[in-house]
């Protein structure tokens, strides 16, 4: 059976909620599963040297354009939120406590709902009780979500998925691996795809 892809992404980057449109497609094309990795893009900063696009003005700029347009070609809705970029350690955890408690499509349910409760409904997920307000509406326990997201466990957890994207030279988001082949970025996913239907060229 072959490897699965692995699907990296950070909760404060809009093509990375835009990737998720296409985690099916990728599938059912590759005939291989996607994992989801949520990790901090910005703990690996300094290692890379890369600062948030929101830092370069005229990058940010095009970027605000091209996102829009990409939203609208996966005719998905998606606003930027009024604040941008957000630490994200608590949403990483609160999706890492599920995958380890409830397994990975839960974990991969909530994720899909912490990103359209920032990018569509302009909901600061870097405040601990708005994360846990999104959990509880999706039916996950409000409590326990909360008590496993703040345990030494999974902080832990999320230092080590930090340090293993660090060792895989994981730098964007969306980020895929197709055994140990990178692609960058949801204008790739079309050759991603490509690639793991038809192999290498």
């Amino acid at each position: 059976m072959s490897n699965p892809i692995q699907f990296w992404y950070d909760f404060s980057s809009p093509y990375g909620f835009l990737a998720t449109a296409r985690i099916s497609e990728i599938e059912q094309q590759t005939g291989r599963a996607v994992t989801w990795h949520p990790y901090l893009m910005g703990a690996l900063f300094k290692t890379t040297g890369r600062q948030p696009i929101i830092n370069h003005p005229m990058i940010w700029e095009y970027a605000k354009q091209d996102v829009a347009r990409t939203a609208r070609k996966l005719k998905m809705d998606l606003l930027l939120p009024s604040e941008f970029p957000v630490a994200t350690v608590g949403a990483c955890r609160a999706t890492y406590a599920i995958h380890e408690t409830a397994g990975p499509d839960e974990a991969k349910r909530l994720a899909k709902a912490l990103y359209r409760g920032y990018f569509q409904h302009n909901r600061n997920i870097s405040v601990s009780s708005i994360i846990l307000d999104i959990a509880e509406e999706h039916n996950f326990d409000r409590v326990t979500v909360e008590e496993n997201m703040n345990s030494p466990q999974i902080k832990a957890l999320l230092r080590e998925v930090i340090q293993n994207a660090g060792d895989n030279n994981i730098f964007g988001s969306p980020f895929f691996l197709i055994d140990d082949e990178p692609f960058w970025g949801v204008d790739h996913i079309d050759d991603l795809i490509l690639w793991g239907r038809d192999g290498s060229w």
